[in-house]
């Protein structure tokens, strides 16, 4: 790194106030915040093309020099020096199916029961497929629906994703299939278990998925357990029905000795005929107050990536950014008539996410591309196009409440 003139890497962004700038990793949501005269030094070196080196010659005081030794080397782990960004899929969720065994009210897909004559492909073309998908070298495939687990070829599509492929396969299921059958074949191949869970007891978790499935999941957890497979995370999709038992969920995960994970919530499906009862402005961002090295790991900026290394493969073929924007406007094409996967990733020079969704770039969207802590308030590019104008301001003064801290010295 000495050797090298110095420069920002290309995922590297920045958000100014008055005095002081924030230095962030757009890829990984990393930042540290320094003072505005640090970064005009870094800028003037830069432009003279120094190396680190002969940038710390320039300082007479062995305190400056330390400290800015200290800061390059903070923003060479944050990945915010030197690298040239490389695009390439890195997360790649099939849905397989979109039939499923349980009708949650919030499901984006209205997946409903049906039959093996209602899914899209069948085994040969599903294994196929799973040929494209690997060709691209995805550090994850996520197999998922619909429900999975529900197709009777699973453990033949499984075995075939798994023989052909050597990265990480997750499952993202409900968890009631699960059975003396399946089980010991799914844990030999997969490397997670995502289970749907929306909810931290019987109570809540039957207003959304139904009468008994809470506790049919926490047993398929504990045999999962049994069998020494550790990698479970349990997620919730947020809503008005579910909210209040946020805390409790996080409880569960602990004693269950699971992954928590929130997730946004999408109307589209059954979720949009049920959007009166689901509604809510949530925002599940989390704030954290603070630190010594003024930069924050855990809260971190923006790190949204959708379509430009992550894509979503609906169960009909059809390819979106992510999962969350899946109406036909955010449409990228669909895997049966592409040969290269990458083909679709049509992304803007110095863009992190695909150009259907570009718009909504903290730095390009109308109502947030002048505010200073644009970046810190999303942590998903989502809700800035589900949100009404009004959830807008709301979640907006809310948001610049929580952060109102962070310029602060």
């Amino acid at each position: 790194m000495d050797n090298k003139c110095m420069s920002f890497s290309d995922s590297t962004k920045f958000m100014f106030n008055a005095d002081s700038v924030i230095i962030f990793n757009r890829l990984n949501g990393q930042w540290i915040k320094i003072s505005r005269e640090c970064y005009e030094i870094l800028r003037n070196c830069m432009s003279e093309k120094l190396t680190e080196e002969e940038m710390l010659s320039r300082l007479a005081d062995e305190e400056d020099r330390a400290y800015i030794r200290k800061m390059l080397d903070l923003l060479d782990s944050m990945g915010c020096m030197y690298r040239k960004t490389v695009q390439k899929v890195n997360n790649v969720s099939f849905a397989i199916t979109h039939r499923c065994n349980l009708k949650c009210i919030h499901c984006m897909v209205n997946a409903q029961y049906g039959n093996e004559q209602t899914d899209y492909f069948d085994t040969e073309t599903i294994c196929r497929l799973l040929n494209k998908i690997v060709s691209v070298e995805p550090e994850v495939v996520v197999l998922t629906g619909g429900e999975p687990l529900l197709r009777k070829d699973f453990l033949d599509i499984l075995s075939h994703l798994r023989s052909k492929y050597s990265g990480k396969i997750t499952l993202m299921t409900n968890g009631t299939l699960f059975n003396s059958q399946n089980i010991t074949p799914i844990i030999e191949k997969v490397n997670n278990i995502d289970i749907s869970l929306d909810g931290a007891d019987e109570e809540s978790c039957s207003v959304i998925r139904g009468k008994g499935v809470f506790d049919r999941v926490v047993n398929n957890i504990d045999i999962l357990k049994q069998k020494g497979f550790e990698n479970i995370s349990l997620s919730m999709v947020l809503s008005n029905n579910n909210l209040r038992y946020a805390q409790q969920f996080f409880e569960l995960n602990r004693k269950l000795h699971t992954f928590p994970m929130l997730r946004a919530l999408s109307y589209e499906g059954r979720a949009k005929d049920n959007k009166t009862l689901l509604e809510n402005s949530l925002t599940t961002d989390r704030i954290c107050q603070g630190s010594d090295t003024n930069s924050n790991i855990e809260q971190k900026c923006c790190c949204c990536t959708a379509g430009y290394d992550q894509i979503t493969i609906e169960a009909n073929g059809d390819i979106f950014p992510c999962n969350l924007f899946g109406s036909e406007e955010f449409k990228l094409g669909n895997i049966t008539k592409i040969d290269n996967l990458m083909d679709i990733l049509n992304t803007n020079k110095g863009s992190f996410v695909c150009r259907a969704i570009e718009k909504y770039e903290p730095d390009k969207f109308l109502k947030c591309k002048e505010c200073n802590i644009n970046y810190l308030c999303w942590s998903c590019l989502y809700p800035m196009y589900s949100l009404s104008d009004d959830e807008f301001e709301e979640r907006c003064k809310a948001k610049k409440q929580l952060l109102s801290n962070v310029w602060e010295e």
